[in-house]
């Protein structure tokens, strides 16, 4: 909620990205466990290959190959925001602050609006820690 005076607007919701995310590993799930098992299988194969030539060095070292050859999917959505949410709010001249409130019952946190300024741009990140709040002018 964004209050300046006595008006006041709601956020909306521009992007969630957790559904984004969700929608992303249902549709890509399919392939990633194929090629997860076919990565394994040969993997597999090759280290009992290297057993059978070579003995217990040959099943040490392949196997030592196939961990250090395994790469983890590194992208990651948890550092992203949940939810990108926006709201446009005109205030009138003679206010010179605006509150910003995360969740109703939460304590909102005030913005000077600097003299001369005809927009600002509120960008605010809820954490676990609180609000980040930064302002952009002009």
């Amino acid at each position: 909620m964004i209050r300046a005076g006595a008006e006041g607007e709601e956020t909306a919701t521009v992007c969630d990205i957790d559904a984004i995310a969700a929608r992303n590993l249902l549709d890509t799930f399919p392939t990633l466990f194929v090629k997860q098992v076919a990565r394994s299988y040969l993997k597999a194969r090759a280290v009992g290959g290297m057993a059978r030539e070579h003995g217990g060095t040959g099943a040490l070292l392949g196997s030592l190959f196939s961990m250090v050859t395994e790469q983890a999917d590194l992208r990651t959505w948890s550092t992203l925001p949940k939810q990108i949410q926006a709201a446009r709010l005109f205030v009138p001249r003679a206010v010179s602050e605006i509150s910003v409130q995360a969740f109703p019952g939460t304590r909102p946190e005030t913005i000077a609006i600097p003299p001369g300024a005809r927009h600002v741009i509120v960008l605010v990140r809820h954490t676990d820690a609180g609000l980040s709040i930064h302002t952009k002018s002009y």
